[in-house]
C-alpha cells in the first residue's frame, strides 16, 4: 500500500510541473495578455515554429491557418473563438494527439 501511495504523490508531483510548464507555455502564447489565445496569436507562433524548423516560404501562412483551426477545433471546449488558460492546459493532459500538432515531425508529415 506504501508504494502505491509513493507512485501517486509522483504522479501528482508531474501532474502539477506538467500544469506549471503549460501555465508558462499559454503566457508566451498570449501575446496580448488579455487571458486567451486567439486565432491570430496561435497563427504567429506556429509562423515562428516553421520558421524554426526552416519552412521559409509562403506557404508558411496557409500551414499556420491549418493548424491553428485544428487546434482551436481540439481546444476550444466552449467554442467561444478564444482559447482559456484552463482549456489549454486541460486540452494538452486530456489528449496526448493535441501535442502532436505543435511538434516538428507533425509539420514535417503534413507539408503541403
Amino acid at each position: 500500500m506504501g508504494a502505491l501511495l509513493e507512485r501517486d504523490k509522483k504522479d501528482y508531483k508531474v501532474l502539477i510541473g506538467l500544469k506549471n510548464r503549460l501555465s508558462v507555455a499559454f503566457q508566451m502564447y498570449d501575446a496580448d495578455k488579455n487571458g486567451f489565445i486567439d486565432k491570430k496569436e496561435l497563427e504567429k507562433v506556429i509562423i515562428a515554429i516553421l520558421e524554426l524548423v526552416g519552412e521559409t516560404d509562403k506557404s508558411n501562412v496557409t500551414n499556420a491557418r491549418k493548424r491553428v483551426d485544428e487546434i482551436f477545433n481540439q481546444l476550444d471546449s466552449n467554442n467561444d473563438g478564444l482559447i482559456s488558460e484552463e482549456e489549454f492546459i486541460q486540452g494538452f493532459i486530456n489528449d496526448a494527439s493535441f501535442s502532436k500538432l505543435m511538434d516538428e515531425p507533425y509539420y514535417e508529415s503534413t507539408r503541403l
